[in-house]
């Protein structure tokens, strides 16, 4: 009977603890072969020395054995010097780690954790020196896409002046001046192609600006800002230029259209007169190049124009209103008033002064309202308001005396109680009301007393009547004299 052989130990290896053996060999070889390289010094020298020579002929400089080999010499000696490192506190913190046994024994923290907190601690030192570089980082990216917009935006306006239709209006020594200034503009912000090309290439800096070269950015925008900003200062004045220009056309154009349409107004010869000496004096000041100047009389010139409406409306409507107030008056004392007022008005109009001329007319017009009211002059007589009160007042003499007066309303055919103007006499002012206390003698102010306790009711409470016609309201009520009027009680 045969018996099988046992497999041998080699066989039950399997193929990845193989690899791993011939990987372990590998590296022990490659060790030794250093360590042999870095003990056999001698041979290291004399093949660094052929090198050198070789690299000598080639490059064609001209170096002596004695250079070669003080070269091969201080290399070697610095090879394994040692430098101390810089110490700082991510130093402190790696001791700390290191003797973190001791540190236990001494005072109790467990290893694992006096280690993790020295390791969060440097990691938590080192995170904010990593924020801080890429706030300042951000700062640049910001601020170079910030100067990239107002590069793009002058590169605008620049283009827009230069093809302004009023730069071909300028005389000729501006014009040359801004034509100059604009094509020199241009220039210097075209030479800034290179750094937004670099940092700023799609008008974002994100992509273009890292940790390594935010520096030198900041450093490069500094003097492109610079630049930029009296680019900026260049440009304004351009515009401001131009803009002036155009004032001065528009401003010549209206000051045109004005003189042509009061022209055509043919108006009397006193506005004409002042109209086409406005618009000389305008036009003078264009050719001055005093813009402000010259829209002031273009204001003056548009005032006169309205002036010129106006006083043809005033005209044509004071006819009218003297036509009828004579229509419908029906006493001499109104109808003298409304003559002296159309008189004052035709003298007015024939000097052309409109604003005189405009409250002559505001006049007429208040005495045409007058004499076409009507209504019935009542005492006031329901529930909750007062019929009258006694009340001392100043007299024309300064003495202070009692007075009585009854409070009144006017009320037209309709039932309404109409707005009047009435005269204060404490006070002296006008105001416009629709109840009034009128001042009337001490025995009337009894008869209405009376008269009003019999029952509530004021049987007699008409004081008097307003006729169409008429300047003011005739008295009916018996020994009723009006004396004066109060607005406030």
């Amino acid at each position: 009977m045969v018996q099988q052989k046992k497999p041998s130990k080699v066989q039950n290896l399997k193929l990845d603890e193989f690899l791993m053996m011939v990987d372990v060999a590998t590296t022990v070889r490659q060790k030794q072969e250093e360590v042999n390289q870095q003990l056999n010094i001698d041979e290291v020298k004399a093949e660094l020395r052929g090198k050198l020579q070789n690299t000598s002929r080639v490059t064609g400089e001209q170096l002596t054995d004695f250079q070669i080999e003080s070269a091969i010499n201080s290399y070697f000696e610095g090879l394994y010097s040692f430098k101390e490192p810089q110490r700082d506190l991510g130093t402190k913190f790696a001791e700390i780690y290191v003797d973190r046994v001791r540190l236990t024994k001494r005072f109790g923290i467990p290893p694992l954790i006096a280690a993790g907190a020295a390791g969060l601690i440097w990691l938590g030192v080192e995170g904010i020196n990593y924020l801080s570089l890429k706030s300042q980082e951000r700062d640049v990216e910001i601020a170079v896409e910030a100067a990239y917009q107002d590069r793009q935006k002058l590169l605008t306006e620049a283009q827009e002046m230069s093809s302004s239709p009023f730069v071909a209006k300028l005389p000729t020594t501006e014009k040359a001046k801004l034509q100059s200034q604009l094509f020199n503009s241009q220039e210097r912000l075209n030479s800034m192609d290179f750094f937004f090309q670099k940092y700023c290439s799609d008008g974002t800096a994100e992509d273009d600006i890292t940790e390594e070269n935010y520096q030198e950015a900041r450093n490069n925008l500094t003097t492109n800002e610079d630049l930029i900003s009296k680019i900026k200062t260049e440009v304004q004045d351009g515009k401001s230029i131009i803009q002036t220009q155009e004032g001065l056309i528009l401003t010549g154009r209206n000051l045109e259209t004005l003189i042509g349409e009061i022209r055509n107004l043919k108006s009397p010869e006193t506005f004409s007169q002042k109209a086409e000496r406005i618009y000389s004096t305008g036009i003078s000041e264009i050719e001055r190049r005093n813009l402000n100047e010259a829209k002031q009389k273009e204001r003056e010139l548009g005032d006169v124009r309205s002036g010129i409406i106006q006083f043809s409306d005033l005209i044509s409507q004071t006819e009218t209103l003297y036509g009828s107030i004579r229509a419908i008056v029906k006493e001499e004392e109104a109808s003298q008033r409304g003559e002296s007022l159309y008189q004052e008005a035709k003298q007015l109009a024939a000097s052309a002064d409109v604003s005189r001329l405009s409250e002559t007319f505001s006049q007429l017009q208040s005495l045409d309202n007058i004499l076409n009211q009507e209504y019935t002059l009542r005492i006031v007589n329901r529930s909750g308001v007062r019929s009258g009160i006694d009340r001392y007042y100043t007299d024309q003499g300064g003495k202070r005396v009692s007075g009585y007066y009854l409070i009144v309303e006017a009320i037209d055919s309709k039932g309404n109680a109409l707005q009047m103007d009435i005269r204060n006499e404490e006070s002296g002012q006008t105001e416009r009301v629709t109840m009034w206390g009128e001042r009337i003698p001490n025995e009337v102010y009894e008869r209405v007393k009376e008269d009003k306790l019999d029952n509530g009711i004021i049987n007699d409470d008409v004081v008097g009547r307003k006729k169409k016609g008429y300047l003011k309201e005739e008295m009916t009520m018996r020994d009723l004299i009006k004396q004066g009027q109060i607005t406030r009680w």
